[in-house]
């Protein structure tokens, strides 16, 4: 008897632990981590369990993956399949150290996808899409730490109107996002507001913005500071309105600054390529190809900024049309600062042969803008190879170009 009562007792006790693990995989923990080009460490933490979103309880998807959060230990991982429902109404938050991993499908959100410190969103040939002007992802908290978005697509593709950004992050310290595809975002592709330190934003594709930037790096001057960034090797095209990768802005003081933006592909953006703006500091743009496509449209500015770095990028139209410019260095009337400490080096600017057209021009309506070197650059094929509009500029050095002279 008291054998049949023990087997009895072992059978309850293994069927309790059975269905407390139904919603777990015992999929092999991974670490994809890579550390920073800038040094930051990186923003993910070893994958621990995976909780399988479609094995908990909901009334939708969203639901679910709240309800397979919740039970995540540390490291966690949020497996979705389109088994789990492809159009989500419960807004999801990921937890710290989570990481939602969604697979082998388009999914439809309502709602912005939070993350908590330690929290990723990543994909294996899976879409995030809106069909409202909401954020896609953004950070749950006034502040957040060690945040990543990897490996996904986020579209737009469906808005007909409003505002919508894939990735808003703004106070956030170490993050990651690479290999995103960025499809139709109405207003900015990525925006990295005030506060916000140490980011990589690498490897990414951003197509057809219609209002505003694929990347953008602070904000309008006295508003946002940002620093520490890297955005590097992503391919930027079809931008309508505003600029391929936007660095602008200062707070109490204290600039955006220390940002590299280097070998980034840049094709049909028809307001600027890379513009490094007013308020900026410490900045280099290096080694990107840039293709502009359309009239008044520009490959660099450097404007307002201070301790800037320009060199071995190629930029060229893909047709000829009027008041292109290759490079434009300048200040404008009202500007918080003049330009101050700016290089031109070994750029490579060809085809700018419209109308008013040049390779490379500089500017200003300060009086004290200074410390200008254009040096070592080849201007071919340009309506004008290089273009002074004011002369006011103290320190202007001018050397070892292709052409001898300016206009």
């Amino acid at each position: 008897m008291r054998q049949f009562q023990a087997r009895w007792f072992a059978v309850i006790v293994l069927s309790w632990m059975l269905i407390g693990c139904a919603g777990i995989s015992t999929h092999p923990s991974t670490n994809n981590n890579q550390p920073g080009d800038n040094g930051a460490p990186p923003s993910t933490n070893p994958q621990g369990a995976t909780f399988i979103a479609a094995n908990f309880p909901g009334a939708d998807c969203g639901a679910k993956i709240l309800a397979a959060d919740k039970a995540a230990t540390q490291n966690g991982v949020i497996e979705v399949t389109p088994a789990c429902g492809t159009t989500w109404s419960t807004p999801v938050v990921v937890g710290q150290t989570h990481t939602l991993l969604l697979e082998n499908g388009t999914y439809q959100i309502a709602h912005t996808v939070l993350l908590h410190d330690g929290a990723c969103v990543q994909g294996q040939s899976a879409t995030l899409a809106i069909t409202k002007p909401i954020d896609i992802i953004s950070n749950a908290d006034a502040s957040n730490s060690n945040l990543c978005v990897k490996t996904i697509t986020l579209s737009a593709a469906q808005l007909t109107g409003g505002l919508s950004r894939g990735i808003y992050f703004k106070n956030v310290h170490n993050f990651t996002i690479d290999s995103v595809d960025l499809e139709s975002m109405v207003t900015h592709g990525v925006f990295i507001d005030d506060g916000s330190d140490n980011g990589e934003i690498t490897n990414n594709t951003c197509n057809n913005v219609i209002q505003g930037s694929c990347f953008l790096a602070g904000n309008a001057p006295g508003l946002a500071e940002v620093t520490n960034m890297n955005i590097s090797n992503n391919t930027i095209s079809n931008v309508h309105a505003a600029n391929g990768v936007f660095v602008i802005g200062s707070k109490n003081g204290q600039p955006t600054s220390h940002i590299t933006i280097n070998n980034n592909v840049l094709r049909c953006v028809r307001d600027t390529s890379i513009e490094i703006g007013d308020g900026a500091q410490f900045v280099t743009a290096s080694g990107n190809q840039i293709t502009p496509c359309v009239t008044g449209s520009t490959g660099i500015i450097v404007r307002s900024a201070q301790h800037i770095t320009v060199e071995n990028n190629t930029s060229s139209p893909a047709a000829t049309a009027a008041n292109m410019l290759g490079i434009f260095v300048w200040n404008k009337g009202g500007d918080s600062e003049p330009f101050d400490d700016v290089t031109v080096n070994q750029n490579t600017i060809t085809g700018y042969a419209g109308t008013s057209s040049a390779g490379i021009s500089w500017s200003s309506f300060a009086p004290n803008s200074s410390n200008l070197s254009i040096t070592n650059n080849v201007a071919t094929g340009n309506t004008n190879n290089f273009f002074a509009r004011t002369n006011n500029i103290i320190n202007l050095v001018f050397t070892g170009n292709s052409s001898p002279t300016f206009q």
